[in-house]
């Protein structure tokens, strides 16, 4: 009597188990990446929202600078007057008016001279003075005893704190602005000789030995977060 063994089908399990382990490798490698991505982009919108909160700083500080000019406030520790009319008393020499003034030669301001004509700064940019260097502005300021408004901005209720300050500090959160004579593209330096005639009220005057010298008030505001300066702006206020 011929007995014929039974018949077994191949097993298949080893393929599965394999097949289950490279799917599994798979689905990790991916989750491993999407965790990457997911903090590169947490990362970098951490990034985007500290900027646009430093501009947001920054064009607070210009709009606090224009509201205070406007409305002749004063933050000159010295004087009566407010700081617009103190200024217009004697644009000529604008500098012993106004505290927060930077009336300094252009050879001496080695870190804000992006706004200058374009023959001294655009056309060479790696020359002294034409690539501003945010870290180091107020410390410049202090370092030619020229003094700044800091401006503290509380995160929560939105008020603004102003101090006239010269010691270097800054805001956590907030803006250092002050002020310089200029047109829309340039900064300028104010001779200290008075303008003949009747001057403009509507701009600053002086003269430069030969011819009366209009010119506007700038301001400047950088803007701070985390105690980091982030963002600078430069406007026309006057």
């Amino acid at each position: 009597m011929t007995h014929f063994a039974p018949h077994h089908p191949p097993r298949e399990g080893g393929f599965v188990l394999m097949t289950v382990m490279v799917l599994l490798a798979l689905l990790s490698l991916m989750g491993v990446a999407q965790l990457y991505r997911s903090i590169a982009l947490q990362q970098e919108s951490g990034v985007s929202t500290m900027n646009m909160r430093a501009a947001y700083y920054a064009e607070t500080g210009i709009g606090y600078m224009q509201w205070a000019w406007a409305n002749n406030a004063r933050f000159n520790s010295s004087g009566s007057e407010g700081d617009k009319v103190h200024w217009l008393s004697k644009s000529h020499d604008p500098a012993t008016q106004v505290e927060y003034w930077d009336n300094r030669a252009k050879s001496a301001r080695t870190t804000n001279g992006i706004f200058w004509a374009s023959d001294t700064c655009v056309a060479t940019p790696d020359a002294a003075g034409c690539n501003p260097i945010l870290s180091g502005l107020s410390a410049d300021l202090t370092n030619a005893g020229i003094k700044y408004v800091k401006l503290d901005i509380n995160q929560s209720t939105g008020a603004i704190t102003p101090t006239l300050t010269s010691d270097g500090s800054v805001p956590t959160n907030g803006a250092i602005v002050w002020l310089t004579a200029g047109s829309e593209t340039s900064d300028a330096v104010v001779a200290n000789t008075a303008c003949s005639g009747s001057a403009s009220t509507e701009t600053g005057c002086y003269n430069n030995g030969t011819n009366n010298v209009p010119y506007h008030v700038v301001a400047y505001g950088l803007g701070f977060v985390g105690g980091r300066p982030l963002h600078l702006l430069r406007a026309i206020i006057y």
